[in-house]
């Protein structure tokens, strides 16, 4: 970048930053969108354009266009009766029960397969009926032709996935419909559906009365012989039950009782066995012998001899009777040893007493206290209690088999009355229930129109869908994996970024003043953004880094150094790059002594070369024993201060933080640290690379986006009409002065904004 002489002015746009640890406020939705979406709109209406219209044409042409037909069934609610109504003909207490049965019957999957099996035979139904003659062959002629195409089971799923049966609630109706998108097919199919179900579940006059009363006839007896078997068996479990007894619930709770006093006894003994250890664990015998007792506690040695109670009271006041003595004598007092001698004797007494009572209860309770008797206490305990667990189980178990045989007799018992007196109503009123409740008050009729057309609305939703599908396939590639392609997603990303500023791309502009006088006015705003974070005066050395290789952190550093050079700094750029030595490679500088030649030598010579107006480069050198896998922090933080001395700005180019070996060294010998990334760069890792940075010691300056598109340079560094017309004032060597009517006294000023002389 050459120095430029013309005059340019700033925008003086502001910019918010997000700081790390600021208050981060919610994502507003159209940004998030914004940026997962920046840069990929124009694919996305490519893509949305071409999935949009294949889906739409992909849906109209297999839209289903479907036909439909409906026949009529009237179900009645009574039928006259001659004496009593049987259930067949009395009004049912539940109606629409009665006709939602009715309608599943319609559906019953015998039905169906019976519509299929006639059309595949050709057999005409005995209830068919039809208005017109020949009307029934032309509908099993159009089956037959379907059906044989299809098959037996593709027929049987046509029926099943096209067929609905409905009512309307508190209707006698039923409406059998059949929906396909063969327009001659529902007709034929609904009136065979219900030509079919009159045949199946339809009253056959005696064929079906005798049948119905030969099943009742047959239930009944069948009953009566369950009954009798359980009977049986009822009678066979009470033999097995204990004692006889039928009183199976006392029994168990007898057995409870008896459980809870044996869980009493075993965790009795358990409890005195785990004393006795314990008493052994103290004294240091081990194992303990089975002859071993437990010491009784001081309540059951007063059980035994109620006098020690006594005795430790008048202990314990002798004992407090000495205590107020030595108070007021001396040891040697004759009071005081009354006192104490009646407190030792006090003392053999109780234990003598104790000793008594210890003895007599060895020989007593002791005996079957010991740790062998208690261990034989807790088998037989615990033996017992598995043998009474046993016998509550196997009483509950029979009581359970018990209950559930006299359940089942009960119910028996009922279904034989109800099967009787339905035997009784069928004799009485047999002509009565042949007429059936069920009759057929409208055929179905092809009809000619489509009951449904949803090609174009399907074709609207799958234009629409393409469009989403797009939208998400480029929506999900922003997300996972998100790039810097503006400066507003650097600026509203929550993670603590700190946006500097934005370099224009000038890799296809070398002779456009206007995008040169851009990036000078850019990158000046950037150097102005650094100048406010450090102290005036003193040498400040600046690390310029990148996430990855190529983002242009070389020419970055460079403009930044000519940036300060251009405002009167002492600038340095120090080439620590051991592995691109791109900074020396632009400067024509590979072959001079530099960095390495320092760090070899152990001070600072001749390797300082100037490049233009307060501008200077320390290239990286030659010598091969210096590199970036050996690199000491302490020489380069030597190195910096030493520069720092002798130059107010100190430019460090550094290899990618992520990924190169020097860039720790070079963050933690630098003051602050700025990172660059190139436009349309992953920023995954941005955090990562900034979190680096801090960790090695060095200030975080900020971000900075390089290569950016030029309307996006041109929000922060602009540049305004007047100084293009300065720039051409210069060029030109003339100036268009333009009156002001309040400045120049030679104007006289119009309030009204029309000069004196005009109309």
């Amino acid at each position: 970048m050459t120095e430029q002489g013309t005059v340019t002015a700033l925008s003086t746009s502001v910019v918010g930053t997000v700081e790390t640890g600021a208050e981060q406020h919610a994502v507003n939705p159209v940004a998030l969108v914004a940026d997962r979406m920046q840069n990929h709109w124009l694919w996305f209406a490519v893509v949305g354009i071409v999935l949009g219209v294949t889906f739409a044409t992909t849906a109209y042409f297999f839209a289903p266009v479907k036909y439909a037909a409906v026949g009529r069934l009237n179900v009645e609610s009574t039928l006259d009766a001659i004496i009593d109504a049987t259930p067949e003909m009395d009004r049912l207490e539940n109606y629409s029960s009665f006709v939602g049965a009715q309608t599943v019957l319609l559906a019953d999957p015998r039905v169906l397969a019976a519509v299929v099996s006639r059309a595949l035979s050709g057999t005409v139904s005995t209830r068919a009926a039809r208005s017109g003659e020949g009307q029934a062959e032309r509908e099993l002629e159009i089956l037959q032709k379907h059906f044989q195409r299809l098959g037996a089971s593709d027929s049987l799923e046509l029926l099943m996935a096209g067929l609905d049966v409905s009512t309307e609630k508190n209707s006698s109706l039923v409406d059998v419909r059949f929906e396909s998108p063969i327009a001659e097919l529902p007709a034929a199919v609904a009136n065979a559906v219900i030509d079919a179900y009159l045949d199946i579940h339809g009253p056959d006059a005696e064929t079906d009365f005798t049948a119905t009363r030969q099943e009742v006839s047959d239930l009944i007896v069948a009953n009566r012989r369950r009954s009798d078997q359980y009977g049986d068996e009822r009678m066979a479990m009470l033999k097995d039950a204990p004692y006889g007894s039928a009183n199976l619930a006392g029994d168990i709770e007898s057995l409870v009782a008896r459980m809870r006093e044996l869980e009493a006894r075993r965790d009795a003994a358990r409890e005195s066995m785990d004393k006795i250890l314990e008493q052994v664990g103290e004294s240091g015998e081990t194992p303990p012998p089975a002859v071993t007792q437990l010491t009784p506690t001081i309540v059951e040695l007063d059980a035994i001899d109620p006098s020690l109670v006594l005795k430790r009271r008048e202990l314990e006041a002798a004992r407090v009777e000495r205590t107020l003595l030595s108070r007021s004598y001396r040891p040697g007092h004759p009071s005081f040893v009354r006192s104490d001698r009646k407190v030792t004797g006090l003392e053999h007494a109780l234990d003598a007493a104790r000793e008594g009572a210890l003895n007599i209860w060895r020989e007593g309770e002791g005996r079957s206290r010991n740790l062998g008797e208690l261990r034989k206490q807790e088998a037989a305990a615990v033996l017992m209690l598995t043998d009474t667990r046993e016998s509550i189980d196997r009483t509950n178990l029979l009581m359970t088999r018990l209950a559930q045989l006299d359940l089942r007799i009960q119910e028996t018992r009922a279904e034989s009355t109800a099967l009787g007196e339905r035997l009784t109503g069928l004799d009485r009123e047999a002509e009565r229930i042949r007429r059936g409740r069920v009759s057929v008050t409208m055929q179905a009729t092809q009809n000619t129109a489509p009951h449904s057309d949803k090609r174009v609305q399907l074709a609207v939703v799958g234009l629409f869908a393409g469009f989403g599908l797009s939208f998400g396939i480029f929506f999900l590639a922003g997300t996972v994996n998100p790039k810097a392609f503006r400066s507003s997603q650097l600026i509203n990303d929550t993670r603590g970024l700190r946006w500097l500023g934005v370099i224009p791309d000038m890799s296809d502009k070398a002779g456009d003043r206007f995008a040169r006088d851009l990036a000078e006015n850019c990158l000046h705003r950037i150097r102005n953004k650094i100048e406010s974070r450090r102290t005036p005066g003193d040498g400040y050395a600046i690390m310029v880094t990148s996430p990855f290789q190529g983002d242009g952190k070389t020419f970055f550093a460079r403009s930044l150094a000519w940036s300060y050079a251009e405002s009167g700094h002492r600038t340095i750029i120090v080439d620590c790059d051991f592995i691109g030595r791109a900074m020396s490679h632009q400067f024509g500088k590979l072959q001079s002594p530099g960095v390495a030649e320092v760090f070899c030598r152990g001070s600072l010579a001749d390797e300082v070369l100037s490049v233009g107006d307060n501008l200077y480069l320390l290239p990286v050198g030659m010598d091969a024993r210096i590199s970036a896998s050996n690199l000491r922090i302490g020489a380069l933080q030597r190195l910096i201060r030493t520069l720092r001395e002798q130059f107010e700005i100190v430019i460090v180019d550094s290899g990618p933080v992520i990924a190169s070996v020097e860039a720790i060294p070079v963050a933690a010998s630098c003051d602050g640290s700025v990172l660059t990334i190139r436009c349309g760069r992953s920023r995954v890792r941005l955090p990562e690379a900034i979190a680096e940075l801090t960790n090695a010691g060095s200030e975080y300056l900020g971000l900075v986006l390089n290569y950016a598109e030029q309307d996006d340079c041109m929000k922060y560094g602009s540049i305004s009409k007047m100084s293009l017309e300065v720039a051409r004032a210069l060029e030109t060597g003339t100036s268009n002065t333009s009156a002001h009517p309040l400045l120049d006294t030679r104007v006289p000023f119009a309030p009204n904004g029309k000069q004196p002389g005009t109309t």
